[in-house]
């Protein structure tokens, strides 16, 4: 992996000084999305933002976002001046742009914010490289600009899923870049580190400013009531539906019972609060330094229990389903997957792998917990997350309205 983390420019001892603007102009990947529609939403309400372009792979952006704001209960204003929408291809010379759209781009940008990336956990390493090769595509575009850009990744947790297991680890991930290839899971974890590398070392050869949002688990809206939802194919929705199917519920989530969740339209506002804030984080560090670079972690800093949630999850699943231990459900999930094979009312015998691996951890490991990010730096800068309150029944009381079980 480290030979994809070259930026491929020389290190220059004093970058330029370029000028900065009072509003921010926000290019934006990845808008049609969940957390892409939130930002969006979140983005163009701000009074500190002039305008955001949004630039997507599809030729009929607009009209999704469109029909993804409408099902989320977001603003369906999205046409100029405050939004434009260009059809793209990061990992061309000039984003896939013409050369004409792309150099009145760097005129007029401020920020950078790449949210644009496939989730798939089953994906290899090498099947990342398009994206990988994006991000390069967007570095060189940031040090192309008139602006004093700052380039803002949205990274994941799982960049960092084996801390812990390697030796000489603290018991928090700090708000700091990682250097041990060797803490990333999964092909996607470490498409996301080598991509953290790559914005770590422009910071270090152009001076360009970056910054690096790792997100945990997300989940659904708690701002528009029973508009949007948390997608019903992840695995907690899908373990709560496959509850109501067997009449079980799990008493406990093995390694993930401490629940720091953190619903997507405040995830959304948490990264705009942080948008400003590179300037002056990079303004109070010591002039010797030479990186330009921000961690951020965005995870609740308030937490509660798996157990303090059941009451809500029972009041919509019914007063006939047991709370049991969670080897004895993943037991009732295999045996009910050969006797109903039905994704639907099944769902969660798709991701069946991943629940028993967690109720073998809770056996084998009865005390460990999933990685637990260090947000000191992140409270200090996000006002939002310094007030966020722990996941609460009010929240997942909403959530299974949501979903409608």
């Amino acid at each position: 992996m480290p030979s994809f983390t070259s930026f491929g420019t020389k290190k220059v001892n004093a970058p330029p000084e370029k000028p900065t603007k009072s509003r921010m102009t926000i290019i934006l990947t990845g808008s049609t999305g969940s957390l892409g529609s939130y930002l969006l939403d979140t983005l163009v309400r701000s009074s500190k933002v002039e305008r955001v372009i949004c630039l997507n792979r599809s030729s009929d952006a607009e009209q999704r976002q469109w029909k993804s704001h409408r099902a989320r209960g977001l603003s369906t204003e999205l046409g100029p001046p405050k939004i434009e929408f260009l059809e793209c291809d990061t990992t061309k010379d000039f984003l896939g742009l013409s050369e004409l759209v792309y150099s009145s781009l760097t005129s007029e940008a401020t920020h950078i914010l790449h949210n644009a990336w496939p989730v798939d956990f089953n994906r290899a390493f090498t099947s990342f490289e398009p994206q990988i090769r994006g991000v390069k595509q967007l570095l060189d575009f940031a040090t192309r600009c008139t602006y004093d850009v700052t380039f803002f990744f949205i990274s994941s947790i799982s960049v960092a899923a084996r801390w812990g297991a390697t030796p000489g680890s603290r018991e928090r991930v700090p708000e700091k870049i990682i250097e041990d290839w060797r803490v990333a899971s999964m092909g996607y974890g470490q498409s996301k580190l080598v991509s953290e590398r790559l914005l770590a070392e422009a910071s270090k050869t152009t001076g360009v400013k970056t910054a690096i949002c790792r997100v945990g688990q997300v989940g659904g809206p708690v701002l528009h009531g029973q508009n949007g939802q948390w997608n019903k194919q992840e695995w907690l929705p899908s373990l709560i539906a496959s509850s109501k199917h067997l009449k079980l519920l799990p008493s406990s989530l093995g390694p993930l019972e401490t629940i720091d969740w953190i619903p997507v339209d405040l995830l959304a506002q948490v990264v705009v609060d942080l948008l400003p804030c590179q300037m002056e984080l990079s303004q109070r560090r010591s002039k010797s330094q030479t990186s330009s670079n921000a961690v951020y972690h965005i995870v609740n800093p308030r937490t509660c229990s798996w157990h303090s949630l059941l009451p809500a999850i029972v009041k919509h699943l019914g007063g006939d389903v047991a709370i049991v231990e969670f080897t004895e459900w993943v037991t009732a999930l295999q045996k009910n997957m050969s006797e109903t094979p039905d994704y639907a009312l099944n769902p969660a015998a798709k991701l069946f792998e991943f629940y028993s691996n967690l109720a073998d951890k809770a056996v084998r490991f009865p005390k460990a917990r999933s990685v637990t990010l260090e947000t000191k730096q992140t409270v200090q800068y996000s006002p939002t997350l310094r007030a966020l309150n722990k996941v609460s029944f009010e929240w997942m009381d909403l959530w299974m309205q949501q979903w409608a079980f």
